[in-house]
């Protein structure tokens, strides 16, 4: 996964490169700054009693991250008018924070990734290079992969493995965004992300009792500038 993603990032420099020929790539990075937040997935996990009782538990945790560094790759694909466009959007995050336990698991600081992949609509500035808009809205819908810890590390006293705490899951996601130009004439952009994974899952726990993992959710509030417009 490690080598996916750095794969991803090379593709992305190298396409940022091509972009200033082609005028269909639009590259851009940027940050959260303790805004963004997940509820994880997370495989149930079988255990055994004292007398061969068969109950589970669950990793599930809420992760809130300090901060998240993206660096994104557009693509236009259709040309609808001088100031509209439907693009793909690639957009790799890097996130840290600290996960509290839904239900087991105890806290942990984690390093998460998150792959989402947006069909995008664009309107005004950025939408395309012959654009003469001074603002710009964007509205796309997708689907995100999810490694939430790639690395982490427990700060309570519940023993378990990362092997065993680390979860993966895909999300259906949305996200909006606005876009200007700042007083140094660089293009910047405001942009809300939101995604929400299958239904929860019941289990019976140690105890004997029914319970409910949480659906999967997330949102994230990133400031983006795009770098070769």
């Amino acid at each position: 996964m490690k080598k996916i993603i750095l794969s991803i990032f090379v593709i992305i420099y190298a396409s940022n490169v091509y972009g200033q020929i082609s005028k269909i790539f639009y590259t851009s990075y940027g940050m959260s700054l303790f805004s963004d937040f997940h509820i994880s997935s997370s495989p149930l996990t079988t255990m055994t009693g004292a007398d061969d009782e068969v109950f589970y538990t669950s990793y599930q945790h809420m992760q809130f991250n300090f901060v998240s560094f993206q660096l994104a790759q557009r693509i236009n694909l259709i040309p609808i008018t001088e100031d509209m466009t439907l693009s793909i959007h690639v957009k790799p995050t890097i996130a840290y924070g600290v996960a509290y336990e839904v239900f087991d698991g105890g806290t942990w600081y984690n390093f998460e990734c998150d792959m989402p992949v947006f069909l995008e609509y664009n309107y005004g500035l950025v939408s395309r290079y012959s654009s003469t808009k001074d603002f710009g809205i964007v509205v796309g819908v997708g689907l995100a992969y999810t490694m939430s810890p790639f690395f982490g590390y427990s700060v309570s006293s519940i023993d378990i493995p990362l092997d065993d705490y680390k979860k993966s899951w895909f999300s259906m996601v949305g996200e909006i965004g606005y876009r200007y130009i700042n007083d140094k004439n660089s293009i910047k952009e405001i942009n809300f992300s939101f995604g929400i994974g299958q239904d929860a899952k019941e289990f019976i726990t140690f105890e004997g009792n029914l319970e409910k993992e949480k659906r999967p959710i997330s949102c994230r509030l990133s400031f983006l500038r795009i770098l070769n417009y």
